[in-house]
């Protein structure tokens, strides 16, 4: 039986508590990111974002504008120009990638 399958029983059966529990986790996730590349996981985010990240702010930008009208912290004139200068961040950001 290897390691990993004798740490999967300990759980289940409840041998790990508190502290030691949480070592054993942090101690699996860390062996598998030396052995994936912590580069090439930030190197796989990066391209999946590529391209999107101005927009998901864009949209962030949009959806606190709206929560800020409806909680009523915003006024509508404020909403407005927040809502405005998101959709101009996301326009100027399209002319630039295709220029």
């Amino acid at each position: 039986m290897d390691l990993k399958t004798k740490v999967a029983l300990w759980f289940a059966q409840g041998a790990f508590e508190g502290g030691l529990r949480t070592w054993v986790i942090k101690f699996f996730i860390s062996k598998q990111l030396k052995k994936e590349g912590v580069q090439k996981m930030f190197e796989k985010w990066r391209e999946a974002l590529a391209g999107k990240k101005t927009y998901i702010v864009g949209a962030a930008g949009i959806l606190g504008a709206i929560a800020g009208w409806v909680s009523g912290s915003l006024t509508s004139d404020a909403a407005i120009k927040l809502i405005w200068e998101a959709i101009l961040g996301m326009t100027i950001r399209a002319g630039v990638a295709k220029a």
